[in-house]
């Protein structure tokens, strides 16, 4: 057994519960994949935490106050049995209904902007999406391809919102800009310095399912189980009807 470090503060705030279990399914998770690809049975300490990053590259123990690694897996012990091997601990998950790993499969409301917000993405209502998108290749379209920097974008992107009275329009532009870094849309002349879009949009209609898909991408790769088809498409459409939409993103996901 590893041996366990000075417990951490148990004084825990209320809002931070659900950022922890989430955590332990993100374990769960990874060490499940890992078992699965050995054909079951247990993993090796040192594989997990590159497993987690992975699903989630956010993924920080000292986020949820704990110094090293091992003293994370120690607190997950409530989920996970670690014991002694040749060369490394070993790490298995527990059979147990009481446990994180089986009582939390279903999508919790809310789970998807929590996820969203795990990733340092502020989530911008869709019809700012649309609009970015198309005002987006309006922008560069007008600078013949490139701008001279990120704030130049942001600010020619809040002027077009101010004028179709979208609220808040310096925020929603912040925030939009920062969607489209998240997603890798942006690129640097190392010329010039100036900055352009990647090659592979011609339409807002191109970079809007883009960044559709990749936010269905984002919230898939952290979840368990089925996803919550209404969730999804309250994020990306603005409400939960639009379910064909939705399931059509989640195939596309599926192919990859």
């Amino acid at each position: 057994m590893v041996k366990a470090s000075a417990p951490q503060e148990k004084e825990i705030a209320e809002e931070e519960t659900e950022t922890i279990e989430e955590a332990k399914n993100l374990l769960c998770k990874a060490v499940l994949a890992l078992s699965s690809q050995i054909g079951g049975g247990s993993v090796l300490r040192a594989s997990i935490k590159p497993m987690m990053t992975r699903f989630d590259s956010s993924f920080d123990e000292a986020n949820f106050g704990y110094k090293t690694f091992t003293d994370f897996l120690n607190a997950c012990q409530d989920v996970i049995t670690i014991s002694h091997g040749k060369h490394d601990h070993l790490v298995e998950l527990k059979v147990s209904s009481e446990s994180s790993c089986n009582t939390k499969k279903a999508p919790i409301p809310g789970q998807y902007f929590s996820i969203l917000k795990r990733q340092k993405i502020e989530v911008v209502h869709p019809s700012v999406m649309e609009s970015g998108a198309s005002d987006t290749l309006s922008i560069f379209s007008d600078n013949d391809g490139k701008v001279h920097s990120y704030i130049a974008f942001k600010e020619e992107l809040a002027k077009r919102f101010q004028v179709k009275n979208i609220p808040n329009p310096e925020i929603n532009a912040r925030n939009f800009k920062n969607l489209l870094f998240k997603f890798w849309v942006f690129k640097r002349d190392l010329d010039d310095m100036r900055i352009s879009l990647v090659n592979k949009f011609t339409t807002g209609t191109d970079l809007l399912l883009y960044l559709r898909q990749s936010i269905v991408k984002l919230i898939l790769d952290n979840i368990q189980g089925h996803p919550d088809i209404h969730e999804l498409s309250t994020i990306l459409y603005g409400n939960g009807s639009y379910i064909q939409e939705t399931n059509e993103l989640i195939q596309e996901y599926n192919k990859v």
